[in-house]
């Protein structure tokens, strides 16, 4: 099972649109611990 970074690697190398890039941010935001 991939981690999330992971999963977030794969779709900026596919390329995001609008919603999946909000929901990049909203995740980076959180701390990563």
């Amino acid at each position: 099972v991939l981690d999330a970074a992971s999963e977030w690697l794969v779709k900026l190398d596919e390329g995001l649109d609008a919603e999946e890039m909000q929901a990049l941010k909203t995740w980076l935001a959180k701390p990563l611990h």
